[in-house]
């Protein structure tokens, strides 16, 4: 079972000559291929994530090699914020490691597949993998790990709209990676507090939390996304001049996950406000071919179909009518998730139980 799938990565960036005969030259020391990988992934994550695909997964017959295998991959998988969807390999990393009592790595594990189930948009039960992978390291100096944990507990918050919670576990987040002395999961905490504040209405004080942070971004995947933020709370105050500005600034910035569609969506919104059609449906179909939550593809089927409307080309609208109700159709199926809070009081009185 454990080998029934192969993972494959459709971009392939030329690999170098000297990192591929040294993985030839040391094909029998499995162990020695991955650690090579694990340090290669944490300068360049891309590059390792390629060539880890190119060693034969056959080579790994062991429990404990094909665990060794799979963490080093998930860590890779994450640090490139590509979507893991190999459920049945990581099924069965967790049934191991819970028979072995490999606490550290279960704890690894159970976020990984909060990770997966969250990209999935199963927020119920993300939530529930999460709260497990915190309570077997709650005790421990594993801040990176608590920090990260806690952020996206607090993103899920903001989604099911739980927002005092959101706030609290985005400054537990933070507390964490100041702790760690990890500035790019930092500055995220603080995007996320600047958000909550938004989305309270309270646009002032995130642009002004934002723009302070400017000053000190730390890589340029946060300076685009406080570009984003901005545009979408100059956005909210109607102040489209400002809001556009930022948003073309964003443009110019990688982003990770689903921001680069939430950019070119929130921007088509703007651009429809301001009579800009064409252009307001062209960005909307670019947002198309990204990943996307429900929600993003939801606004963008309703941006194109109001556009196909004042254009009379209803034909067009009439599809983007269907998308439109399908997708609030998928969304009304997540306001029928357990929300957050409680998850977190049954997962209580089952700990105080045991």
């Amino acid at each position: 079972m454990f080998w029934t799938k192969r993972i494959f990565i459709t971009q392939f960036p030329i690999l170098s000559l000297f990192f591929l005969v040294s993985l030839f030259w040391s094909c029998k020391n499995n162990s020695s291929n991955l650690s090579r990988i694990k340090d290669l992934g944490v300068a360049n994550p891309e590059l390792a994530l390629d060539s880890i695909t190119h060693i034969n997964r056959d080579l790994y017959q062991t429990d404990r090699d094909k665990i060794e295998y799979l963490l080093v991959l998930y860590d890779l998988y994450d640090r490139t914020e590509k979507r893991l969807d190999d459920i049945v390999s990581l099924d069965w990393a967790i049934e191991y490691c819970k028979k072995e009592n490999k606490e550290d790595d279960l704890a690894l594990l159970y976020f990984y597949k909060g990770q997966l189930l969250r990209s999935l948009q199963k927020f119920a039960a993300a939530y529930g993998y999460y709260l497990k992978s915190y309570d077997l390291i709650k005790d421990s100096n594993n801040n990176y790990l608590k920090g990260r944990i806690k952020l996206d507990l607090s993103l899920i918050n903001l989604i099911r709209l739980e927002y005092k919670h959101a706030l609290e576990m985005a400054n537990e987040a933070l507390f964490f990676f100041r702790k760690d002395g990890n500035l790019h999961y930092t500055r995220l905490a603080e995007i996320n507090i600047s958000r909550y504040f938004r989305l309270r209405k309270k646009n002032c004080v995130a642009i002004s939390m934002d723009k302070k942070m400017l000053s000190n971004p730390s890589d340029s995947v946060v300076t685009g996304l406080l570009f984003q933020e901005l545009g979408l709370a100059y956005y909210n105050l109607h102040q489209f001049d400002s809001s556009a500005n930022y948003f073309l600034k964003s443009f110019r910035y990688p982003s990770k996950g689903v921001n680069a569609s939430i950019r070119y969506v929130s921007y088509a919104e703007l651009l429809f406000d301001k009579a800009e059609y064409d252009s307001a449906q062209y960005y909307s179909h670019l947002s198309a071919h990204l990943p996307a939550s429900y929600y993003i593809r939801r606004d963008a089927s309703r941006i194109i179909a109001n556009c196909a409307y004042l254009k009379k080309d209803f034909k067009k609208m009439n599809l983007y009518i269907k998308y439109y109700q399908d997708y609030t159709d998928s969304i009304q199926m997540i306001d029928l998730q357990e929300k957050p809070s409680s998850i977190e009081t049954v997962f209580s009185k089952t700990k105080d139980s045991d």
